[in-house]
């Protein structure tokens, strides 16, 4: 928990931030243009549990369970950075189901699939993207999703190239962990830190946790 320095109007209750941060996540996915709309309408209907947009906005909250407004965007950007990680996989993998339903892929072809993953990226940027000038003197929030976005597209290629490597040390195994599943979880944390103003050594302190 954050001791932050903005003022108590710009803090709302952790559980409220976490219901509106799926609404503006699913109010983007049905509001996207027509040619990938009916895509993200499917993906609308199939939402995960949110477990990285909560730690997000576990690390921005301080010690009466408020955090800042912000901090809503930022969630709503991660788990769409997520989901748009998990479209890639399963067409990589060839995955039959994703939460429950035919993964993309199996309704719409891999090759809208791939494009509907690279659109959910630019939307989860634009989300993060207004929070760029207001915590950027703290750190740059872009950086950080962008750096981990990068993390999980080398931990997917390590992985595929480790593909039954049945001699491959821990250490190779969790790098690519630390790559693909720890990133996400890493950057989570880090940013919630970030929207928390947190002190630099607390907000490594809580990236670590996220990793």
């Amino acid at each position: 928990m954050i001791k932050k320095s903005v003022d108590a109007c710009d803090f709302i209750p952790v559980s409220k931030a976490r219901r509106l941060a799926g609404e503006v996540m699913e109010r983007a996915l049905r509001k996207a243009p027509a040619p990938v709309a009916d895509m993200t309408e499917y993906l609308a209907g199939a939402q995960g549990k949110g477990v990285r947009a909560l730690l997000l906005l576990c690390a921005a909250m301080d010690g009466s369970g408020l955090v800042p407004r912000d901090a809503i965007s930022a969630a709503a950007a991660v788990e769409l950075f997520h989901m748009a990680t998990l479209i890639h996989d399963d067409v990589i993998d060839d995955s039959p189901l994703r939460r429950g339903i035919p993964a993309l892929h199996q309704e719409f072809g891999r090759k809208q699939a791939v494009i509907c993953g690279d659109y959910l990226l630019c939307l989860a940027a634009s989300l993060a993207a207004p929070l760029h000038t207001e915590y950027r003197e703290h750190s740059d929030l872009i950086a950080i999703l962008t750096s981990a976005i990068s993390r999980v597209c080398i931990g997917e290629l390590s992985q595929l190239r480790n593909n039954r490597n049945v001699s491959i040390s821990m250490p190779g195994y969790l790098r690519i962990a630390a790559r693909k599943t720890a990133a996400l979880f890493y950057v989570s944390a880090m940013a919630g830190a970030v929207i928390a103003r947190a002190s630099r050594e607390e907000t490594a302190r809580l990236a670590r946790v996220g990793r």
